[in-house]
């Protein structure tokens, strides 16, 4: 708005967007009885659309650090953890539960490079990508990690009749369903 006189009423309601990734707000503000804009009331104005862009930018950078934070803790393909972070969060969780007992579980895929080199790249994408689901849906308070190419590990709470047995032959069970068939695991 443009005025001619400071002290002139103005009885339209005042809107700004401020946009963020995913999301645009609005803030729109209409006084009962009409603006009138003194010079202190308009730098206040002022004063606050500067406040809240600075806090749409300092979100948007939380934000994306976040992102980026997740991005280098998990493999892009099956959403685990890589080595590096698993070790972290396997620390973490060790040492915020010193009274537990726990298993470590690590899984090999037998002659991968020889299934991919069979089916393709982008059937055993979606085969690891099954895998990792099947493991992290028998075992949800594991946390879980790509170790290698087609090694994982998994470290949970020691829970009675969910060891490593149990695992291979509950993951065998559901590999048969699995988008390639007679796959191996060994652990």
């Amino acid at each position: 708005y443009l005025f001619s006189n400071i002290n002139e009423k103005v009885s339209d309601f005042v809107s700004v967007k401020i946009s963020i990734p995913n999301e645009d707000w609005f803030i729109s503000v209409e006084p009962e009885n009409g603006w009138k804009f003194t010079g202190l009331t308009f730098n206040f104005f002022l004063y606050s659309l500067l406040i809240l862009s600075l806090l749409g930018s300092l979100w948007y950078k939380q934000f994306d650090i976040l992102n980026k934070t997740y991005e280098l803790e998990h493999d892009p393909l099956t959403g685990l953890y890589t080595r590096s972070s698993f070790y972290i969060h396997a620390e973490k969780m060790i040492k915020e539960h010193p009274d537990l007992e726990f298993d470590l579980i690590m899984s090999d895929i037998e002659a991968f490079k020889v299934i991919n080199s069979i089916h393709g790249n982008k059937k055993c994408d979606e085969f690891l990508i099954y895998f990792t689901h099947c493991i992290q849906n028998e075992i949800p308070e594991a946390i879980c990690g790509r170790y290698g190419g087609d090694q994982f590990v998994c470290l949970y709470p020691a829970i009675e009749g969910k060891g490593k047995i149990y695992l291979e032959s509950r993951t065998n069970a559901i590999l048969e369903d699995g988008p390639i068939e007679s796959v191996n695991v060994k652990y």
